[in-house]
């Protein structure tokens, strides 16, 4: 499958509601969605990048499924493959539409994602990097048990202007990192990281 440009999406079973939604950005995950088990009556959605569009088309998409649900019973799956930027982008996105207190907004530039981060606390901030560092290095140790790991510290915090931001190398690993930390951080029961 092949988008045109990179405000396209395909959909499966668009207009169905209910307690489940998947989003993903590989079309081979959007195939297995579709042949896969489980809730063959769940609508899945395939985006073809993080564009701010097609995050407000999703959000239109999630609160028309799950009209009528319970919160608690909800369910975004996010299959995230190999699109792990994609994924963090809208778990951004969809963070700072349903709650006000753990803002990021991310960009990519000059080969380092870069996360504004209004609102937040100094010293929350700086924690936080803290706990993004010392599970990168974490990670690393569990993925090359046989190397030696540096204790390298990719994440980052700087502010200037009254703005604070946290940057790091846009690498899937640390982008692996900061994602599982930051669903943590802000607690979105719904949001479940999908393959």
């Amino acid at each position: 499958m092949v988008f045109d440009n990179r405000l396209c999406v395909a959909f499966l079973r668009e207009k169905e509601k209910g307690k489940l939604i998947h989003l993903c950005w590989s079309p081979s995950l959007f195939a297995a969605i579709d042949k896969g088990g489980g809730e063959r009556t769940a609508p899945a959605y395939l985006l073809a990048s993080d564009a701010a569009l097609l995050h407000g088309y999703a959000m239109k998409q999630i609160a028309e499924c799950f009209a009528g649900t319970p919160v608690e019973e909800r369910v975004i799956g996010i299959h995230v493959g190999d699109n792990v930027y994609e994924a963090l982008s809208f778990v951004c996105y969809y963070a700072r539409n349903v709650q006000n207190e753990y803002l990021v907004i991310p960009e990519r530039k000059d080969g380092m994602v870069i996360l504004e981060t209004p609102k937040w606390n100094p010293i929350r901030q700086a924690n936080f990097v803290a706990s993004l560092n010392k599970m990168a290095v974490d990670q690393a140790k569990k993925r090359y048990p046989e190397m030696e790991v540096p204790n390298e510290r990719p994440f980052t915090c700087l502010s200037f202007s009254r703005k604070s931001f946290v940057y790091f190398p846009d690498l899937k690993v640390y982008q692996e990192v900061f994602l599982k930390m930051y669903l943590g951080l802000v607690r979105l029961q719904e949001v479940h990281l999908l393959g």
